[in-house]
């Protein structure tokens, strides 16, 4: 149970202001990392609980540990994902222990309307602990983060501070840590403010259908020791803004008591709706928000359709009970393509070597041992027996060769960032060893990260295990049979899934003597393990020795859930959507460091020009072995940016990877259709067209079938003359050997917070000026597809 609601039951029901405390902040269970991703990553920064400084009286504190190495990368921060601070919030305060390092520090609050609020504290300038205490009330000497197409408007209660930020500071030392303790509010709190909702539409996705009424359901549970009675009503709002109110009822709760209500809502017309649910009345108001859609079904379309809209990277977005109504609404609106990225770390780990050749084993600590070279070595498929819901133990032995610049998943049961079971790695950056997975009790999350804090780097043979019990809600990892960390995760049941269980990929080593349990392992029988004893029978769910050599996946378990190779993450996700009549536009590109000309230390090795040779192999092998499932490919995204290109973006330089990759892929599938470079533009003042001119000038035209852009702007598309950089594009590359087709592989108008890519879009004026530039770009006859950048976020960091 979350430890806010904990709290409000035994506060008392007063309207005078008190204290409370919103979170200890001695664990990370409602604390994740933020900050500017670069390349999706942040560098060495992480989030944690520490005992290296500590309150007196205290047990740990939260650390948040800081690298600004990289320039770009404007802020880090400690983002609360628990629940908002109840009543009306005066002040919030919290102790940081100061490194004197000068940097500024930056809070961060949504409130109840989800308006996203920054206030500037000063610099720390001081050594030690210090309280901070910052007021709220009504949002003076507060910043309002308003996208375009929003109003300021007044603060709404109850509020949450989502981020506790350390700020970039050019002269300050680029890595370091601060400690953070005891997050608390002052705040007056009335009967009204101890009840929870959960609403709910009981539908996936929140999906209707026209000609259906929209039921909006919520529970309401009374948490204080005051009775409430209070009127409880319904108000709809449509996606142009009209606001329909439903209906009333008053609602009497029991100190404990729940009740149930439904509202039922015919709407008029397909499209979304914001569904407000208010308790209270006058100027004391409890709030709740719930989005729903409303469609009418799309036709279905042939394996070969030769559609025009997709999106990028939705498979691998959502969370496996949300897949059904993604289909379903893909299906509606005419997406039909899915634009995925084939991992080169994964697809061929090391130079010749496939993830679909056979895998190889070497001296193990028992017998033989898994062979990992960073590649998806091998799978069990998907099986009941996997999904260890209630407790689990992972153990096995394992030897790094070291470090790769990439994530090392040891053994992981996912299908990437949106869905995640359990699983280990190797951080990329610091080699220490951390379990992954998703939980029950944190839906929003799709997973967790705990570090053991021990280091896999040291070339030795390692035992790790892991064990969780929903009942405990305890996580306990243990490296070579002793305790080396333990997290209070209370996450409940661990979150089911339908994927199987893979082993080695990408992770650069050796692995051995895998036992899976149902069950938490004592800690004496992981100690056992560690010394090589032959695991305990009861609870044991699988285990892999890869003794034998002709069958190193074999199961020596009760349940033979024998590992396979020969099969990718990719094919999974490709199988799925050929199922829903999704066509694939594969993207290859960003080689592994061995097969980069970036220098030794470079710390993102992915984004250097490839060895040609390497680059040539890769892609004629790929495209090779899916000939006749995916035919159409594009060669690497936005080269024309420092992000996806170091040292420096170099149309020449370019040039070479975009010819040799087209004749490569030519020699792997001649009939496949090649696309290049998914230019980051053009946009308003040329952004990315100087670049593209270069390239159909050196000729690229005749190395590919069709040019792939990402035109994002936040001007209207007439405004940024939209029109005009497309037509420019197809009559420049007629002037250079050939007309070219576009393909947008990219684009929406993006709904960032804050200033980042000059400020985001609210979602309604989004879809105004995207519906405005799907017209205007068609109606140049340039447009082959588009492909919308994304439908979905999969993150909380809305920065």
């Amino acid at each position: 149970m979350n430890t806010l609601l904990l709290l409000l039951s035994t506060l008392s029901v007063s309207a005078e202001v008190r204290d409370l405390v919103v979170d200890p902040m001695d664990s990370a269970a409602h604390w994740q990392l933020g900050g500017n991703r670069l390349n999706y990553v942040l560098g060495e920064s992480s989030v944690g609980p520490s005992a290296q400084q500590v309150r007196q009286g205290a047990k740990a504190a939260l650390k948040l540990t800081y690298d600004f190495r990289e320039e770009r990368r404007q802020y880090l921060s400690a983002y609360w994902t628990g629940l908002p601070i109840p009543g009306q919030c005066a002040a919030v305060s919290f102790w940081l222990y100061g490194d004197h390092s000068e940097r500024p520090v930056e809070l961060s609050l949504e409130d109840a309307a989800e308006r996203w609020y920054k206030r500037r504290l000063g610099a720390v300038d001081w050594d030690g602990w210090r309280q901070l205490t910052v007021p709220v009330g009504d949002g003076e000497g507060w910043s309002a983060l308003l996208r375009r197409g929003e109003k300021p408007q007044p603060l709404q209660h109850p509020v949450t501070l989502r981020q506790i930020a350390l700020l970039l500071k050019a002269d300050a030392p680029p890595q370091g840590a601060a400690y953070l303790h005891e997050l608390t509010a002052k705040t007056d709190v009335q009967p009204l403010d101890f009840v929870d909702a959960r609403v709910t539409t009981g539908r996936e996705g929140n999906l209707f259908y026209a000609s259906e009424p929209a039921v909006v359901r919520v529970r309401l549970t009374n948490r204080g020791d005051a009775k409430v009675s209070e009127p409880l009503g319904l108000m709809v709002e449509d996606y142009f803004g009209g606001r329909e109110p439903v209906s009333q009822r008053q609602v009497t709760l029991a100190p404990g008591e729940s009740s149930d209500v439904a509202f039922e809502y015919r709407p008029d017309r397909v499209g979304s709706y914001l569904a407000k649910l208010s308790l209270g009345a006058g100027d004391r108001e409890r709030t709740w928000l719930c989005r729903f859609a409303v469609s009418k079904p799309g036709r279905e379309l042939p394996a070969d359709h030769n559609a025009l809209f997709g999106c990028h990277a939705f498979l691998s977005s959502f969370q496996p009970e949300q897949m059904e109504a993604v289909f379903r609404l893909n299906r509606d609106a005419g997406i039909r393509w899915e634009r995925l990225q084939f991992s080169w770390q994964r697809l061929e780990p090391k130079a010749g070597r496939f993830a679909w050749d056979p895998p190889e084993t070497v001296e193990g600590v028992v017998g033989r041992a898994l062979a990992c070279d960073g590649g998806g070595a091998v799978t069990v498929p998907a099986s009941d027996s996997l999904s260890l819901t209630d407790a689990l133990t992972l153990a096995f032995w394992f030897r790094s060769t070291g470090k790769d610049g990439n994530w090392q998943w040891l053994l992981t049961r996912s299908s990437g960032a949106a869905e995640r079971t359990y699983g280990v790695y190797v951080h990329k950056d610091t080699g220490v060893v951390c379990y992954s997975g998703g939980f029950e009790a944190f839906p929003g999350r799709p997973f967790m990260d705990f570090t053991s804090g021990a280091s896999a780097w040291d070339g030795e043979w390692r035992h790790f295990a892991a064990t969780y019990s929903a009942a405990s809600g305890k996580l306990l990892l243990y490296v070579d049979g002793k305790l080396a960390m333990e997290h209070a995760v209370n996450g409940g049941r661990v979150r089911a899934s339908k994927r199987g269980l893979q082993f080695g990929g990408p992770f650069q080593g050796m692995l051995d003597e895998v036992a899976l349990y149902d069950r938490a392992l004592s800690a004496d029988e992981v100690a056992g393990l560690a010394a090589k004893q032959a695991p305990p029978s009861a609870g044991l769910v699988g285990w892999w020795t890869f003794d034998k050599a002709d069958d190193p996946g074999r199961d020596s378990g009760p349940h033979g859930l024998h590992a396979r190779a020969g099969r990718t993450p990719h094919d999974d996700l490709i199988d799925q959507a050929k199922a829903h009549g999704i066509r694939i536009l594969g993207l290859l590109g960003f080689p592994p460091k061995w097969a980069s000309t970036a220098p030794d230390d470079a710390a993102r090795p992915w984004v250097y020009k490839p060895k040609l040779d390497a680059w040539a192999r890769f892609v004629e092998g790929v495209t090779r072995r899916y000939r006749g499932v995916v035919d159409h490919w594009e060669l690497w995204n936005e080269p024309n940016i420092s992000v996806f290109w170091e040292p420096t973006p170099d149309a020449k330089e370019f040039f070479d990877v975009a010819r040799v990759g087209y004749e490569a892929a030519k020699r792997g599938n001649p009939a496949c259709t090649v696309i290049t470079p998914g230019l980051a533009g053009p946009g308003r003042n040329l952004w990315g067209m100087s670049f593209l001119d270069d390239l159909i000038g050196l000729g690229v035209p005749k190395h590919c079938d069709a040019l792939s852009i990402h035109p994002y702007r936040q001007d209207s598309p007439e405004e940024s003359d939209l029109v005009g950089d497309l037509t420019h594009l197809g009559d420049l590359s007629a002037e250079h050997g050939a007309r070219r087709n576009l393909w947008i592989t990219e684009w929406c108008w993006t709904t960032q917070l804050g200033a980042q890519l000059g400020g985001g879009s609210d979602e309604r004026r989004s879809a105004q000026m995207l519906g405005r530039g799907i017209v205007l770009a068609l109606a140049t006859g340039l447009i082959d597809r588009l492909i919308v950048f994304r439908l979905h976020d999969p993150g909380v960091d809305r920065f």
